[in-house]
């Protein structure tokens, strides 16, 4: 049903919660500020990326979703999904403790300038998701506790509904990512001394192109299925149900 996993954490998928700090060297250096600079900025960005790192969860479970061939008579059954485990940032760790597929888009727009690896680790998670037609159900309350957390009639998903393909923005940032790094390492490589940065960028773009390798089977059944089943009814018309 799915084709190799693509996780970057440990052998099973998750992420080792010491590994990553948000101290305040490493939260500096990869957030700041563009002048005018201030000490008022970089604590509200040090503020921001703490916020989003601390509500990085690891959960395992299963969506509940409308059966997509209901049995002639039986209005709106539900069918299990399969289990499966998420490594995600959240909306709201207090308000929204789970995984929503529009919201993670812009996270790591933040999340990739602090860590990309990181980053490419949750994105991985969620290119997982995708089934076989190619949706990804766009609000992941996975389990029993995630479900106490969630009004009834949030909690089934529909593989009629879409959220805006906001994964695709941090995938377009990684990709200019590797452009610039290519044309640095070809800079450095005229120098005569290749030092330790030669050696973090060939890595560094070598990570990119296996996530990518990996990445596309799932990217092009994703957007093959928002082409199908959002098309619109004509020129500019309105088609589907894209669903906030």
């Amino acid at each position: 049903m799915m084709g190799p996993e693509m996780k970057e954490g440990t052998s099973d998928g998750r992420q080792n919660p010491n590994r990553h700090s948000a101290s305040s060297s490493s939260s500096s250096s990869s957030l700041s500020p563009s002048p005018p600079s201030s000490s008022l900025l970089a604590q509200t960005a040090k503020a921001a990326l703490s916020n989003m790192l601390g509500g990085m969860t690891y959960m395992y479970g299963h969506s509940i979703v409308y059966d997509p061939l209901p049995s002639l008579g039986v209005p709106k059954p539900t069918v299990n999904g399969w289990s499966t485990p998420l490594f995600t940032a959240v909306p709201s760790r207090s308000f929204f403790p789970r995984g929503f597929l529009w919201d993670e888009g812009f996270h790591h727009l933040l999340i990739q300038k602090w860590d990309p690896t990181l980053s490419r680790d949750a994105l991985a998670h969620w290119l997982d998701l995708v089934n076989e037609e190619g949706w990804i159900p766009r609000e992941q309350i996975l389990g029993f506790e995630a479900r106490e957390r969630v009004p009834s009639e949030f909690v089934v998903q529909n593989n009629t509904h879409a959220n805006a393909p906001s994964l695709l923005l941090p995938l377009a940032k990684m990709l200019e990512k590797a452009e610039g790094l290519e044309k640095e390492l070809g800079k450095e490589l005229e120098k005569e001394g290749r030092g330790e940065r030669v050696k973090w960028i060939q890595k560094e773009l070598d990570n990119l192109d296996s996530f990518f390798i990996m990445a596309w089977p799932r990217l092009d059944r994703w957007v093959s299925w928002f082409l199908a089943s959002q098309r619109g009814g004509g020129d500019g018309g309105g088609g589907g149900e894209t669903n906030g």
